[in-house]
């Protein structure tokens, strides 16, 4: 007698069998969870990694081999772990965290070695064993940070935006990616996230460029017309220098930032409380500082002549041309307020009214959204109800909103459009299995996302040979698509006393695919350890407590959710508890997983780094 339980609502898994139904039939884009948009075009990662893109390709930006304009998300064939853009060219990491880049290439912003506009991807012009964590691009230049911190631009150096200390003359144009400086003799170390502004018909051209340090300090660099670097100054920078401190004081340094953003002449920086501050250009009054006055040191984003915005979690800007700026804002209930320029709509007000005090984006308040980006034209959002749908308000121009046409409208009102999801397998965060007598094991699952899961199949063999002979034991109903945590159950009470068993879960998707997980062992007297992690959420260190009660080897290791390794550990337990300290000091907030293997089976934490 099988006994099965399945800790899952009925009702819930019904409603989300209908609209996984009706998703998958729309098209094969799996849900979305990162995007880049350039002037007119976007690129999405989907949920299985794959690579989606839309909107204008007459420079061959969407990198599909042709040079035609594409209206909806179009598949690539290509496995990415990020995305950036610039004016009307894209980046894309690969899974081996190397960059690929296509499209428009007139200033070498492409970084290939030449000034050949590509409409296929093209390898970077540097060395494979550079491997990088972030790509961003502006108008004609590009920026990149390794996974060492070490930050590289290329493409148009107008006004220093390449940061080697050149410019100008024979030394104008980049090619291939160059490190950035602070010195002459001293490279800018120690980033995590790079940020590009450009405006794109001003007559001086050139474009400026900022650096999130993991010190939580800013640098910039390049053009400083409007006063965008931060320095108290409109003096341009051919090298690295420190944003100073809100109000600008001399010798000042503007810390505990966690995120920044570069319009065209303007920049902005998230900081630990929560709150934001801007400085530069200031037209269309993107600094929200309730005026249109330029300002060339950091001062704080307000909603009235009294009060700051608070609660913001990341921060978004862009500007389509001079002056042509917004700054968009997501704060922790998943709302977004807009501020700056309004002529086409994109704060998504209902008005093309310029703001410049932060607004909400009242079309839609009943949305809660994981990400904002987009350039002075328009908005996207991307919505956290299915992570199937995106928002977007403002200008469409050549199928840029992936509405499935080309027309030229604008939108005052967002617009939030269904991204339909198709099946892939289940994100599995646990699976362990305990023997509770001599003929009963007790296996239990997790998982945190499911997409189009049908069901689960648990299958079996005692015959001493990992992979032979596996029969079938148990069939159990999936949730369909799902974004919560969802526990699973079985109790098999026929397992073989006398040898080890093995056991792994088969998913299968309602349209027939599959995908096997790991197989796990169940010696015969002995039972699966159990895994303890401590605290969760983490603001530096994870304490992991294992206990088996049989020896085992065991192996730990922690990915971020780029899926690249951190961090790996091995060690061996013994009867009694053992514990490693996993550091994750010096890493970004976030998710982290890490992986725990035993003899006996394999567990998975996910845990929050604050």
């Amino acid at each position: 007698m099988k006994t099965i339980y399945n800790l899952t609502k009925p009702l819930l898994f019904l409603s989300l069998f209908f609209l996984s139904s009706y998703l998958k039939a729309q098209t094969n884009l799996v849900g979305i969870k990162d995007c880049s948009n350039g002037f007119h075009h976007n690129l999405l990662i989907s949920l299985n990694d794959s690579l989606y893109a839309f909107g204008e390709n007459v420079d061959g930006a969407i990198g599909d081999g042709t040079n035609v304009n594409v209206v909806s998300a179009k598949a690539l064939n290509i496995k990415a772990i990020g995305v950036g853009t610039g004016y009307n060219y894209s980046f894309y990491i690969k899974t081996d965290s190397t960059i690929m880049a296509t499209g428009s290439n007139t200033n070498g912003e492409l970084g290939i070695g030449n000034t050949t506009t590509k409409n296929v991807w093209t390898a970077l012009n540097i060395a494979s064993s550079i491997h990088f964590r972030q790509v961003t691009g502006s108008a004609d230049h590009a920026l990149a940070v390794t996974g060492s911190g070490l930050v590289y631009a290329w493409g148009a150096n107008d006004h220093g935006e390449i940061g080697d200390g050149n410019t100008g003359g024979g030394n104008k144009q980049r090619t291939s990616p160059t490190q950035v400086q602070v010195t002459s003799n001293q490279n800018l170390t120690n980033i995590k996230k790079v940020a590009a502004g450009s405006p794109s018909n001003d007559n001086s051209a050139g474009g400026h460029s900022l650096a999130l340090s993991n010190d939580g300090t800013v640098w910039a660099w390049g053009l400083n017309s409007s006063g965008q670097l931060g320095d108290n100054s409109t003096s341009d920078k051919t090298r690295a220098v420190q944003v100073r401190a809100i109000g600008g004081a001399a010798n000042s340094v503007l810390s505990n930032v966690i995120d920044i953003a570069a319009s065209g002449s303007s920049s902005f920086a998230l900081l630990s409380d929560s709150t934001v501050v801007s400085w530069g250009e200031n037209g269309g009054g993107q600094l929200g500082s309730g005026n249109t006055t330029a300002r060339s040191y950091p001062g704080l984003v307000k909603i009235n002549s009294t009060t700051n915005i608070g609660s913001i979690k990341q921060i978004s800007a862009s500007g389509a041309a001079l002056g042509d700026d917004v700054l968009a804002m997501l704060k922790s209930d998943g709302k977004i307020w807009n501020v700056g320029t309004n002529n086409r709509g994109q704060l998504g007000t209902g008005t093309l009214i310029n703001q410049s005090y932060a607004v909400q984006n009242t079309p839609a308040l009943n949305r809660t959204f994981l990400k904002v980006v987009g350039t002075g034209h328009y908005l996207l959002q991307l919505s956290a109800d299915t992570l199937g749908n995106y928002c977007e308000s403002g200008h469409q121009i050549s199928g840029s909103f992936g509405n499935g046409t080309l027309a030229d409208v604008r939108m005052s009102n967002a617009t939030c459009l269904t991204v339909p999801i198709a099946g892939v397998p289940v994100t599995l965060s646990a699976f362990t299995a305990k023997r509770t007598d001599d003929n009963t094991v007790v296996l239990r699952w997790t998982t945190e996302t499911e997409i189009s899961n049908e069901r689960f199949e648990v299958e079996y063999t005692a015959h001493g040979q990992e992979g032979h002979e596996f029969e079938v034991i148990a069939t159990i109903n999936g949730n369909g698509t799902s974004f919560n945590t969802n526990n699973y159950q079985f109790i098999h009470k026929e397992a073989d006393s006398k040898h080890t068993g093995y056991y792994r879960l088969r998913q299968i998707d309602f349209n027939g695919g599959f995908e096997y997980h790991k197989t796990i062992a169940v010696k015969p007297g002995a039972e699966a350890g159990n895994v303890y992690t401590n605290p969760n959420p983490t603001k530096g260190t994870v304490n992991i407590t294992m206990m088996e009660e049989t020896n085992t080897d065991y192996s730990i290791s922690v990915m971020d959710q780029t899926g690249r390794i951190l961090i790996e550990k091995t060690g061996h337990i013994d009867s009694t508890p053992i514990s490693e300290k996993i550091d994750l000091n010096g890493y970004d907030r976030g998710f982290y997983f890490i992986t725990i293997k035993t003899d006996f089976g394999t567990k998975i934490e996910k845990v929050a780094k604050q």
